[in-house]
């Protein structure tokens, strides 16, 4: 999942709207919800 506009941050979907990424360089990676932050957009790797 992509944040933002101009895309300046990544999260991995893992489903029941969570996502899993680090809010900052600093931090450790955590559960959170996907509203959260601006959505951009989204992809699946297949």
């Amino acid at each position: 999942m992509f944040f933002y506009s101009g895309i300046s941050h990544v999260g991995i979907y893992v489903g029941d709207g969570r996502m899993i990424h680090a809010p900052n360089p600093s931090a450790p990676v955590r559960l959170a919800p996907v509203d959260e932050m601006p959505f951009a957009g989204a992809t699946r790797v297949t």
